[in-house]
């Protein structure tokens, strides 16, 4: 299969039509291990070069004069993002291939991940171009984003794992994040990190 942008382009519409059907061509290309790390790094990345150059242009809040305002450098940005896609990983392999009966292996999750990330760099640079019109529009297209990216997300992970409801895989990492906070919290308490009053 030749990798062009008319391909790309096409795999990226297509997972706004039929996020099953996209995410089943995706699987179907059988990329190498190697390759897919490769495109992880390139992937995540572009999304966080993006990401932090649209920063620049979306609307600021007015705040009182001396509020320290927290502003991420690329390098926490980048290390934020390996993060939630190695929780990503995670729960795609782990939670949902071993413990709710999935059939997707690794190399499909992570298939998955990069598509996400493509998908996430499209709707950035769109986001981008909105910005430079009508600031305020791209935050509320931000917004919208990330809600239709949730829903591909369980469309997603429901393909590779052959489950039939996209709710059950929305309903399961709900279900997952609430006990993995609970147990990371846990861990935290009991290592003097966060302390138990903040709760």
């Amino acid at each position: 299969m030749e990798f062009s942008f008319p391909y790309v382009k096409s795999l990226i519409v297509k997972s706004f039509q039929d996020p099953r059907s996209a995410m089943a061509e995706v699987v179907s290309l059988q990329l190498p291990r190697q390759t897919l790390w490769l495109l992880f790094a390139l992937a995540c990345a572009a999304s966080v070069i993006l990401s932090y150059v649209t920063g620049f242009f979306l609307p600021r809040p007015d705040l009182p004069e001396g509020t320290l305002v927290f502003e991420p450098s690329p390098f926490f940005l980048v290390g934020l993002l390996l993060a939630s896609q190695g929780v990503l990983i995670f729960l795609g392999t782990v939670v949902a291939g071993r413990m709710a009966g999935g059939q997707g292996s690794f190399d499909d999750v992570l298939s998955l991940v990069i598509f996400q990330q493509v998908i996430l760099f499209a709707l950035n640079v769109i986001q981008l171009i909105i910005a430079l019109i009508i600031p305020y529009g791209a935050a509320l297209f931000g917004i919208g984003a990330m809600i239709i990216m949730v829903w591909q997300l369980c469309h997603f992970m429901a393909q590779i794992h052959g489950f039939k409801s996209a709710v059950f895989v929305f309903m399961g990492g709900v279900a997952s994040i609430f006990v993995i906070s609970i147990v990371l919290s846990i861990v935290l308490i009991s290592l003097g990190i966060l302390p138990l009053e903040g709760l």
